[in-house]
């Protein structure tokens, strides 16, 4: 997760790359239903993650980190493709939030599939997620829901 920060410094915003990762609590205590992959090299390095919970009773990904030294590789590309697959198997919706304007946040998920959108009352736990990350001194770089649907 920390590796996959450096990308924000090449963005000009170093001060998202300083933000201190996830502790490891978090990923220990994650729930039952939550399902993780990881992409790893062939002596066990991890090059990168995706995690999915349950948020409205659809699948989320919470975090997809790819390490800086191995960005467009394909890697989270892959991961995504996996979650997206696991999540058309149990739930008919798959939503994130990310960063509006950053070309490895909103415009990735876009060119695959998802679609921007203001969670509403049908989407509780999705709008405390947005508001919450709402960071007064990351005002300049909104952030934003987005859905991608999985079955009609």
């Amino acid at each position: 997760e920390a590796a996959a920060a450096q990308a924000f410094t090449q963005q000009g915003l170093p001060q998202l790359a300083k933000m201190a990762p996830m502790p490891s609590s978090f990923y220990k205590n994650l729930p039952n239903t939550a399902i993780v992959f990881i992409a790893k090299a062939p002596l066990h390095e991890i090059l990168g993650f995706i995690v999915i919970i349950e948020v409205d009773k659809q699948a989320h990904i919470k975090e997809l980190s790819v390490a800086y030294q191995h960005k467009q590789q394909g890697i989270g590309t892959a991961l995504l493709k996996e979650a997206i697959k696991w999540a058309s198997l149990h739930y008919t919706h798959l939503t994130l939030t990310t960063f509006r304007d950053l070309p490895f946040n909103e415009p990735f998920y876009k060119k695959h599939g998802f679609r921007s959108f203001t969670p509403n009352q049908k989407w509780p736990q999705l709008q405390q997620i947005i508001m919450a990350e709402k960071i007064p001194a990351l005002e300049a770089l909104p952030r934003v829901a987005m859905c991608l649907r999985l079955k009609v």
